[in-house]
């Protein structure tokens, strides 16, 4: 990426935590400015018949794959640049 003149920051964070999600934001614009793109593409599956599914189970797939979407989304938006995706 770098012989192509780009730069790139990889952060780990857990997105069912909002809280985490803000520390990403801060530290991409530190490094990075503001946002042209953004990608919400975490996501689990719990490939499991829907009775045998428990609730701790769901609620641990609902946090990432909706939750954590709409606030990384939502989050986003302050740092995004006019224009952006």
């Amino acid at each position: 990426v770098k012989t192509l003149g780009s730069d790139v920051l990889a952060i780990q964070s857990d997105v069912a935590k909002t809280s985490e999600i803000d520390k990403v934001f801060q530290a991409v614009t530190k490094k990075l400015g503001k946002i042209d793109v953004l990608f919400a593409n975490a996501g689990i599956a719990k490939f499991l018949p829907v009775s045998q599914m428990t609730e701790e189970q769901y609620d641990e797939q609902f946090d990432i794959n909706a939750k954590g979407a709409f606030f990384t989304v939502q989050k986003s938006l302050p740092y995004l640049n006019d224009g952006a995706s």
